[in-house]
Parts: C-alpha cells; sequence; structure tokens
C-alpha cells in the first residue's frame, strides 16, 4: 500500500476530520443548549 504521508489527500483527510469533529461539537453544544432551554420552560 501507498504511504499518503504529504500527500494531497493525506492533507484533504486531516481537512475533513477537524470540519466532522467541528461539527459534531457544534450539533452537541446546541442539543445541550435546547435541552436546557426546554427544561426551564417545564
Amino acid at each position: 500500500m501507498n504511504s499518503l504521508k504529504g500527500t494531497k489527500t493525506e492533507q484533504n483527510l486531516l481537512k475533513a476530520f477537524a470540519g466532522e469533529s467541528q461539527a459534531r461539537k457544534k450539533i452537541i453544544t446546541n442539543t445541550k443548549i435546547s435541552f436546557y432551554n426546554l427544561q426551564k420552560e417545564v
């Protein structure tokens, strides 16, 4: 198997993983805020 080290593919994969991680954090944060606001209304 060829190494991806130093290739454009490696850079793209790293960016994709970072983007997914940020999106996941944002979703979790928004879910917690929504849940908290829902609890205050009840």
